[in-house]
């Protein structure tokens, strides 16, 4: 649990902070699926994460009525979601659905 505990307290003041010179790593497009009602990291964390992101490919998707555990609190919407972001990665990449 105490495991590289710097290096995540230095990920999380990056999620919650805003800081024009945080830089994170170019990726060709990201996916965030949030859960609207989380308390842990609230959808302005998520906004927050997607503006630092910059490169305007990330999607930002929130679920309603569901918080920090979407995935279980909303198992049917998460995979509709999920489902729905693996089959755009198959179609940039020319396969046929």
């Amino acid at each position: 649990m105490f495991d590289h505990r710097k290096e995540k307290e230095e990920l999380l003041e990056a999620l919650v902070i805003d800081d024009k010179d945080f830089n994170l790593a170019h990726h060709p497009q990201v996916h965030l699926l949030w859960g609207e009602n989380d308390i842990i990291f609230t959808m302005e964390v998520a906004e927050n994460l997607k503006r630092q992101l910059r490169d305007g490919t990330t999607i930002l998707k929130s679920i309603e009525k569901a918080g920090h555990f979407v995935q279980i609190e909303r198992p049917f919407v998460y995979n509709r979601c999920l489902k729905e972001i693996l089959e755009t990665l198959l179609e940039d990449h020319g396969h046929k659905i």
